[in-house]
């Protein structure tokens, strides 16, 4: 089995063009193909350490470009149809690494990985953004069955 996400305890965690060349199909039952994170450092970090020697490193990334896009396109398009188009782009995503070996380049396998992270930006969006408007409604609706007046910042946040 292969997973396209990071994973704890698989028998391999394999990154194109980085370790895959001791992957080993009948030792390995399931494999991991690494977080979009991985895939796009790992490639740069091996030839720094292949050519300057790397000892230890730090690395931080941020989700921000593809947080901002999907919270633009859900205020912009609905939040319904930013989920179901995150989930339409995380199947493509998935799918695309189903194709023949010959296919499955270094560029070819962090443009999947790019299409995942971003289809899992917009499904993450906009589900938080689903919850936050059910459990508002909700809590007007126990609120006004029981009779309970809100807070005036409480309306007022809800009326804006």
């Amino acid at each position: 089995m292969i997973v396209s996400a990071a994973v704890q305890d698989v028998d391999a965690n394999i990154v194109i063009g980085v370790n895959d060349d001791c992957f080993d199909l009948a030792a390995e039952e399931i494999v991991t193909a690494a977080s979009c994170t991985t895939n796009c450092l790992a490639p740069v970090v091996r030839v720094l350490h292949d050519g300057l020697g790397i000892e230890r490193g730090v690395a931080t990334t941020i989700h921000n470009a593809t947080n901002l896009a999907g919270g633009w396109l859900g205020a912009r398009f609905g939040l319904t149809r930013t989920l179901f188009a995150g989930l339409a782009l995380q199947i493509v995503a998935v799918g695309s690494l189903t194709v023949p070996d010959a296919w499955l380049s270094v560029p070819y396998v962090m443009a999947a990985q790019s299409l995942s992270g971003v289809a899992k930006d917009l499904t993450k969006m906009s589900s938080k953004s689903y919850i936050k408007l059910v459990v508002s409604f909700a809590f007007v609706a126990v609120s006004a069955l029981l009779c309970i007046p809100l807070a005036r910042s409480e309306r007022a946040r809800l009326a804006g």
